[in-house]
């Protein structure tokens, strides 16, 4: 492998890894998702579940209202490529070069649990969310 060609792989992988995810994540931002919930504001939670599918859990309270939960969670691996230093070496006398390469990464967790809070008459009356993933890229869309 020639100096040229591994220069061009470094380069490939660096927009592959790096420049790439963050042109994607660009646009999606929490104040989206904040956007996207409010669109929910006042509407029926059965229009809400046909939207989002159905929840992954409900809670009756002692006022009538019911909180219903939603969970988002992916967990993915990061390949991250690594490479040592070229190495010039002497093999029998004759000069080499060397490169050696190898894969590193890393695991990341990516998670929302968003709340939608309903009156007694199935109408959301607020909302809430936490977690590092409650993004969303339109904030005119009914879902994140």
């Amino acid at each position: 492998m020639q100096i040229r060609d591994v220069l061009m792989f470094k380069k490939n992988n660096f927009l592959l890894c790096v420049i790439f995810p963050l042109l994607l994540s660009a646009c999606a931002t929490t104040t989206n998702y904040q956007q996207v919930l409010n669109h929910w504001q006042g509407a029926r939670i059965q229009d809400l579940m046909t939207h989002w599918g159905p929840p992954d859990g409900a809670v009756k309270l002692a006022n009538g209202h019911r909180i219903y939960t939603y969970k988002r969670l992916h967990i993915y691996s990061n390949p991250l490529p690594i490479s040592t230093a070229p190495n010039f070496v002497s093999i029998n006398g004759t000069p080499m070069y060397t490169t050696a390469f190898g894969y590193g990464g890393q695991t990341v967790s990516r998670f929302c649990q968003t709340w939608f809070e309903t009156n007694s008459q199935g109408i959301i009356v607020s909302s809430q969310f936490e977690g590092n993933n409650c993004i969303a890229n339109n904030p005119n869309s009914l879902i994140p």
